[in-house]
């Protein structure tokens, strides 16, 4: 056996130990198998005393096959090392039935190995096999260490086992194929193919762990998507991104040599550990704090030990940015993508909690906590505390240190945090016991040297100056900062935008040069001069337009914005681009005030984003009154409502005038007007004093007519008109929960008409050069955003439209299954009681008391009565007894499967297809199948288990004609339409004699997806439109859905272009009172040219009916449409 080569067996173990800590190695070096044995025992016993035996013998089949592995690489290697590391679940197999049930699966795909030893020695290449296996039960439980290494496994075990049964999956299959080659090989005359055998073996392992990690990358990646839907968290990535470009070189790496700053970072120290970093305002801990999260973010290493980085920076009034909840907002969103088992274990968590509950401070608290106590070691960084209230701050620190203080919950976590903030008399106090790094130290001043030195270098270049000179100033600015980066760079930038060396001079003069304590203040006050005074009229008015907006913006604002908010006047309907758009950059207009995150390669594209230089700033410009920031906020306000009030933004415009608008950039600045109307106008709402009354009554006009125009409903009656105290209160009083606010309001609805416009825009227009307006100030987003105004994708985007239909039906089913392979971890419930019966049917998470029901007294029950019981037994016991599963009721006609489908009986409804019901026959006089009545009673997982039964017609209709898909679109139920149309098994054309029972009005022969337009049911209606069905739509649809207030519907159908052929629909909605909608069918009718003869019975009604009324508006447009029609 000379020929044996122990190396691939010590590379397998080498590969091994790598990926787990040498106090693991430690143990594994030292288990035997007798350790195994007694463990077990130990097991057995303790479980037995307490009645929970878990049957361990099934630990037998793996036991005996791992010492048969040893035995075998003993006798040929003789490397007692090597066989201790096949014993890894000595600590771990009390996790119940699932581990046990794993080691079974292992251990019956390995052969006696011990009898093949003879077969080993004759045929050295068959020996491969015992390396194949060794190496793959080392695979087994590297696998499993990453679940039960974590502290607290525990509480992560249930969620994440699915991942993990399914990357052993391929273990097991290479493990069969090698038992298979060497039982053949016992009967084999020849070997000269198992070479070949074991290279296609481990081809076919390798592919099928690819493809499953690609398939478990992809469901990651979904999840991720699914989850930062329902948190809605701020954007948090991109001031981490803006800081880090804004860092030059090496500044901040003086930090990691400290000797503070080490004892935090240290992995080996078993303690909890806080950081203070402070500095005064303007200082650069943001920078530097940027530099401590690059540098932990580049050292993560999973392979060794779970460990987290996390990061937040707070931002001085930005909605998500200054607040405790949002702060755990963003951390909670980096938990789901820092590993697959956190991922696993916080969508479980997620997926049976709606967004609103999710985002509450309590539920955030409960559930990072007990995400950070199941990773060895987690580091946080938080920056800008003191950019944050009093009280916020207060409750971020506090909890931080409750988590950290005394003796942790989990003796094997390690919480390391860094607080970066301003000495404020808060933080101070707080974190006083704490270790703490100022920003004065030598390290700190050398960076600023170095960034001084750079930018007196292009001084010096541009003036033409000495270099003795351009030495002095740096060294002077240095000298001056006392350690404010803040104010070396608005000292220095200030210089160096001087037009000549004379006015360098003058700047450089020591009496005008900030000198005293407040020298960022004085710094400040040389820029203001250049901003506010030193300029034409024009410019100062740009400047303040431009730094109003970036103060008072609810986000950050991007050029193109900015340009946009220019170039659009509201008041006429009109964008000049060419005419009104600034031909100066930002920083030429507001100087150092302002920085600029550039997108491009120079300042000045579309997509660069634009803010305020830092929080001293915006506090300078207000306290200075150089800005007012009420007023400004309330010119904000005032562009969104006439805005969004004007002709474009009107209901009844056509697809060809709303495309014609886009092509022209007027709706460039929807985005933001639609997304932060509201936090403009309850800005002002609150700052009433601050205006000036005549500006605060034309504002809450402007702002009646608006929140009047976006009703929900049009009552048709002339709206009230509300002082503007009632409609400064009724703003205050909007609800604090963003979705039920758009709620009240059609938003959302005006904003997907006018993309879907767009959308057709884009598709038929060539590519834009980047000075066309829809580029410049449209931009170059996406096209298929999301139409929730509170969804972070509603103003990203997505790559399709199927995407976009995929993020929609998670804000609309947003309850999932945590089963990746279950159908309803695709599809959804809109609630979470449907998704916890879901999972008591399909996934047997059913109370022990459940799991042995008593057979009952069932003599003289007919099996309809047991049924009602949910008594499973008695129903079995009567089919075994010989009953016919298909009986149909003498009472009422029903079938068993009918009555149990009609009670929401999965259990019985499963067991009684699997005895052989037929799922088609007729359980009412009327002809309603099993479908019919799952469908009826919203019984989802029926309906599922019906569709995937091999003999059931998805289509069969009642005696009425009424298919189960009818029924679906009747009563609205988006799952379920979806369901039955992804069998592709049925026709969504089927036209019913009579309408389902439950519809609001009697209609015949209409399709289905009639039934839910004139029931209202929007989402629907969209889906199936999507899904090619809007050429089943006609006149008569919109008539009735007009008739019953669907104004939702009508306008949708209108601007996809339904034809209208007569002045039937106007007539109706003017006898409902509901001239706004008459009006937008009229001006449908104008922009496609349908004629009318001005004698048509209904055309002359419509004029009687809109005089008679005093409605001037549809009169008007009754008259546009005669004069188009006679010419």
């Amino acid at each position: 056996m000379e020929k044996f080569n122990p190396g691939s067996f010590q590379r397998a173990l080498d590969r091994f130990k790598e990926s787990i800590s040498p106090a693991l190695i430690d143990q594994f070096s030292v288990c035997s198998l007798q350790d195994i044995r007694d463990v077990a025992g130990d097991i057995q016993r303790e479980q037995g005393q307490g009645g929970r035996l878990r049957y361990l013998r099934r630990l037998g089949a793996f036991i005996e096959a791992m010492d048969q592995l040893g035995k075998t690489i003993e006798v040929f290697l003789n490397m007692h090392e090597l066989v201790c590391f096949i014993w890894a679940a000595k600590t771990h197999v009390e996790s119940l039935d699932k581990i046990l049930d794993v080691y079974a699966r292992v251990g019956e795909e390995i052969p006696s190995l011990y009898h093949y030893r003879a077969a080993f020695e004759r045929h050295p290449t068959l020996a491969d096999v015992l390396e194949d296996y060794y190496s793959d039960i080392l695979s087994f439980h590297q696998a499993a260490l990453s679940i039960f290494n974590r502290p607290r496994w525990k509480k992560l075990c249930h969620s994440i086992w699915k991942t993990f049964d399914s990357d052993l999956q391929p273990i097991l299959n290479s493990m069969n194929s090698r038992r298979t080659l060497l039982e053949s090989e016992k009967s084999s005359a020849t070997l000269d193919g198992i070479q070949l055998l074991l290279d296609r073996i481990s081809e076919d392992r390798e592919k099928q762990a690819r493809d499953i990690r690609q398939i478990n990358k992809q469901n990651h990646g979904r999840r991720v998507s699914e989850f930062r839907d329902k948190l809605q968290t701020a954007d948090y990535q991109t001031d981490h991104e803006i800081s880090t470009k804004d860092r030059s070189g090496a500044s901040g790496d003086w930090i990691f040599n400290n000797d503070k700053f080490q004892t935090w970072h240290d992995k080996s120290l078993p303690n909890h550990g806080i950081l203070y970093v402070n500095g005064k305002p303007g200082a650069g801990k943001t920078t530097l704090t940027s530099a401590i999260i690059e540098k932990l973010l580049d050292n993560r290493d999973y392979s060794i030990t779970h460990h987290c980085v996390l990061y937040f920076y707070f931002k001085h009034q930005v909605p998500g940015k200054s607040t405790f909840n949002g702060l755990l907002r963003a951390i909670l969103e980096q938990l789901i993508d820092q590993d697959q088992c956190m991922s696993d274990h916080l969508f479980e968590k997620a997926s049976s909690t709606q967004g609103v509950t999710l985002r509450t401070t309590n539920t955030l608290q409960k559930i990072i906590k007990d995400s950070l106590e199941s990773y060895h070691i987690c580091y946080i960084v938080l920056d800008g505390l003191d950019e944050c209230t009093r009280d916020e701050a207060v409750n971020v620190v506090n909890w931080f240190l409750s988590l950290t203080s005394g003796k942790s919950d989990n003796s094997a976590t390690r919480i390391r945090v860094l607080f970066s903030g301003q000495r404020d008399g808060v933080l101070d106090n707080l974190l006083a016991s704490q270790p703490s790094i100022e920003l004065e130290m030598s390290g700190h001043i050398k960076d600023i040297r170095q960034y001084c030195q750079k930018l007196c270098g292009m001084i010096q270049k541009k003036f033409d100056l000495e270099p003795d000179k351009a030495r002095a100033i740096a060294d002077r600015i240095v000298t001056e900062s006392e350690g404010m980066f803040l104010y070396a760079r608005v000292v220095l930038e200030n210089l160096r935008d001087q037009t000549s060396r004379y006015r360098l001079e003058q700047e450089l003069n020591e009496n005008i040069l900030p000198l005293g304590a407040e020298k960022i203040e004085k710094a400040y006050e040389r820029v203001a001069i250049r901003v506010f005074e030193q300029v034409s009229k024009a410019e100062l008015e740009d400047a303040t337009k431009i730094l109003g907006w970036v103060i008072c913006g609810r986000r950050h604002i991007r050029w193109r914005e900015i340009q946009a908010f220019f170039c659009i006047d509201p008041s006429i309907c009109d964008v000049d681009y060419e005419g009104r758009r600034l031909r100066v950059t930002c920083k030429d207009l507001c100087r150092s005030f302002v920085d600029i995150h550039q997108a491009g390669t120079k300042i000045g594209h579309p997509e660069d984003l634009i803010k305020i230089v830092h929080s001293t700033a915006q506090e300078f410009l207000v306290r200075r009154r150089l800005i007012n920031r009420s007023l400004e906020n309330a010119k904000i306000a005032l562009f969104c409502v006439e805005y969004l009030t004007s002709e474009p933004f009107r209901p009844e415009m056509d697809n060809e005038i709303i495309q014609s608008h886009a092509e022209r950039g007027y709706y460039s600045l929807q985005d933001y007007t639609v997304q932060n109307c509201f936090d403009h106008l309850q800005e002002c709402a609150a700052s009433q004093e601050d205006l000036q009354p005549e500006q605060f009554t034309n504002l809450m006009a402007s702002a009646e007519v608006f929140l009047s125009s976006y009703l929900a409903q049009d009552t048709g009656r002339p709206t009230e008109t509300r002082s503007s105290i009632h409609t400064a209160q009724m703003l205050r009083g909007l609800p604090k929960e963003i979705s039920e606010r758009f709620g009240q309001y059609n938003l959302e609805l005006r904003t997907s008409f006018i993309r879907m416009a767009i959308e057709k825009l884009c598709e038929k227009l060539p590519i834009v050069s980047s000075h066309h307006p829809l580029r410049s100030l449209h931009g170059v987003t996406r096209p298929f955003k999301c139409p929730k105004p509170w969804c972070k994708s509603f103003c990203v985007g997505f790559n399709n439209q199927d995407l976009r239909r995929q993020h929609i039906n998670r804000h609309e089913l947003p309850f999932r299954c945590s089963f990746q392979h279950c159908w309803a971890n695709r599809l959804g419930f809109d609630g979470e009681s449907s998704l916890e019966r879901h999972r008591i049917n399909c996934h047997g998470e059913i109370r022990e008391e459940k799991l042995f029901p008593l057979l009952g007294h069932v003599k003289g029950l007919t099996i309809w009565a047991l049924i009602v019981q949910g008594n499973l037994a008695g129903v079995k016991a009567l089919i075994d007894s010989g009953q016919d599963v298909n009986k149909h009721n003498p009472k009422d006609q029903s079938t068993p499967l009918y009555c149990a489908a009609k009670g929401g009986n999965f259990q019985i409804c499963k067991y009684l297809l699997e005895s052989g019901a037929d799922p088609n026959l007729p359980g009412t006089p009327e002809g309603h199948t099993v479908l019919h009545v799952a469908i009826i009673s919203g019984e989802v997982d029926i309906i599922h288990l019906l569709l995937d039964h091999k003999d059931c017609l998805p289509d069969k209709a009642d005696s009425y004609s009424r298919t189960p898909f009818c029924y679906g679109c009747a009563l609205g139920q988006l799952n379920v339409v979806r369901l039955l149309l992804e069998t592709r098994r049925i026709d969504p054309d089927v036209r019913s004699t009579v309408s389902p029972e439950k519809c609001t009005t009697f209609c015949r022969l209409m399709p289905p997806i009639a039934y839910a337009c004139i029931e209202g049911h929007f989402t629907v209606v969209h889906y199936l439109i999507e899904n090619g069905q809007m050429d089943l739509l006609d006149e008569k649809v919109l008539t009735v859905a007009l008739e019953l207030g669907r104004s939702h519907v009508v306008s949708f159908l209108l601007l996809l272009g339904l034809e209208v052929k007569s002045c039937r629909p106007v007539l109706k909605a003017l006898k409902k009172g509901r001239p706004s909608m008459a009006k937008s069918i009229l001006g449908h009718m104008f922009n496609t040219k349908s004629f009318v003869g001005r004698d048509d019975k209904d055309f002359k009604a419509c004029v009687q009916v809109s005089k008679s009324r005093g409605w001037a508006e549809v009169t008007k447009s009754l008259k546009r449409i005669e004069r188009s029609q006679s010419t």
